[in-house]
């Protein structure tokens, strides 16, 4: 996959004619910038880019004229920070579709050495991708479908910890079956590590348990559901639990887009999704699992009403800790069904839209705070991680819109251009990229 000179990039779709390199020193002129340290369009500003960083943003009228700049004009476009997807399952070939829905950085959910491999080349400028922060391939008490480790003491446990620690892992993941004794094990072995612990919440384990202990982050609304509310309707009494999860400071990551299709499975409902023009990106054998979810026969008696339910009560029970101040993370869990790597962060959003969530605070939500939860700052906007926000330092990770997202998410969709870490991609050379990666699935 060739990354195109962004000299024809500029020229055939942003109208600049001079000549740009990857990384070089240039200036975004006349954009509308949409920092998200605030809510509010700056028109006519200026975003400085040196190699991988941003180094003055302002009016362009305060712009120092005499420092000799490569000048780019957008104007009419909306700059807005690149965005991120808080729970990916990717390979490589994924990376050209992250990039042309203007993801710029991902969490991978459960690593392995391949992936600190293309970690370390995209962070050094030798593969093209979004920037990858890796968790320890998943930690489990029993044994799993996909990759994974079997811990069953708490002496393999601190073990195991170690070694992720040694090999440069971001974070350590904990999955289903593990014992009490074990997991406080892991807690233990990784904050002497200082590596964050993230993934499910732990059956064994309990809800409580995992917030004392200071688990980072909890994936997936269904387990929560599970622990809590049942197919109780009345999320009312989550209000309680909904409290110590936002003094506790843990992250909820509810991918409830998966969750929706999964709840919709065997019902008719489902089969117009896989008209979307995007499954032409996926993998063949991931599409044949998928097809394992339509309606090939009718489903048993009051499932799909069951299906149904379970979604209202999930949109209800995003809304509840939204409502209450929990930080909640956007991601998608792609490659699971239907979730095309992606495309489906612009599905999570519509779907915890569905659950009530304001434009605003989802822009927000997949942006800077999901920077935060990556990163491994405190989740508190105190700008600690060096994306997610347009500012002086930041990483020159941006999207270029036609329209203000303010005013609808729809807008994130099909990017005019995306900046990843100083490297201007218009949609000319994003379009040449995954028409690669559609060659690529066909032939299999």
């Amino acid at each position: 996959m060739r990354l195109l000179a962004v000299a024809s990039i500029a020229a055939a779709v942003l109208g600049a004619p001079t000549w740009l390199f990857p990384q070089d020193r240039y200036v975004l002129v006349g954009g509308i910038v949409i920092t998200m340290d605030d809510l509010v369009p700056h028109p006519d500003w200026v975003v400085v880019i040196d190699g991988p960083r941003i180094v003055w943003v302002g009016p362009a009228n305060e712009l120092d004229a005499g420092v000799p700049l490569r000048r780019l004009d957008i104007r009419g476009q909306y700059v807005f920070p690149g965005l991120v997807d808080a729970h990916v399952h990717v390979t490589a070939d994924d990376f050209p579709l992250f990039l042309a829905n203007g993801v710029t950085t991902v969490r991978e959910m459960n690593g392995s050495a391949d992936h600190l491999v293309w970690r370390d080349e995209v962070r050094r400028g030798a593969r093209l991708g979004p920037t990858l922060q890796v968790a320890g391939t998943l930690l489990a008490g029993t044994r799993q479908r996909w990759r994974h480790v079997v811990v069953e003491t708490d002496s393999a446990a601190r073990s195991v910890v170690r070694q992720q620690a040694s090999a440069g892992y971001d974070y350590v993941k904990v999955y289903d079956g593990l014992g009490s004794e074990v997991y406080h094990a892991i807690i233990e072995e990784a904050g002497r590590a200082r590596l964050p612990v993230v993934g499910h919440i732990l059956r064994g384990v309990g809800l409580g348990v995992a917030l004392d202990r200071k688990q980072r982050s909890l994936e997936h609304i269904d387990i929560l559901q599970d622990l809590t509310l049942g197919h109780d309707p009345d999320t009312t009494v989550l209000g309680p639990t909904a409290g110590l999860l936002a003094a506790s400071g843990a992250w909820v990551v509810p991918t409830l887009a998966v969750f929706e299709v999964l709840n919709m499975r065997r019902s008719p409902e489902i089969d117009h999704r896989f008209d979307a023009p995007e499954l032409a990106y996926v993998d063949p054998e991931l599409r044949t699992w998928w097809l394992s979810l339509r309606a090939t026969a009718p489903a048993p008696l009051g499932a799909t009403d069951r299906g149904a339910q379970r979604t209202r009560i999930q949109r209800r029970m995003v809304r509840a800790l939204f409502d209450r101040g929990v930080s909640i993370g956007v991601g998608t869990d792609s490659p699971n069904p239907l979730m095309v790597p992606g495309f489906a962060l612009h599905d999570e959003l519509s779907a915890l839209h569905r659950a009530g969530i304001p434009t605003a605070a989802l822009l927000r939500m997949v942006t800077r705070d999901n920077a935060e939860l990556v990163a491994g700052g405190g989740g508190d906007g105190a700008g600690l991680a060096e994306f997610g926000t347009i500012a002086a330092g930041k990483r020159a990770d941006l999207v270029l819109l036609e329209k203000n997202p303010l005013e609808g998410l729809e807008a994130l969709r099909h990017p005019k251009a995306v900046v990843v870490r100083g490297r201007l991609l218009a949609r000319e050379s994003v379009n040449e990229m995954v028409a690669e990666v559609k060659k690529l699935r066909a032939a299999r």
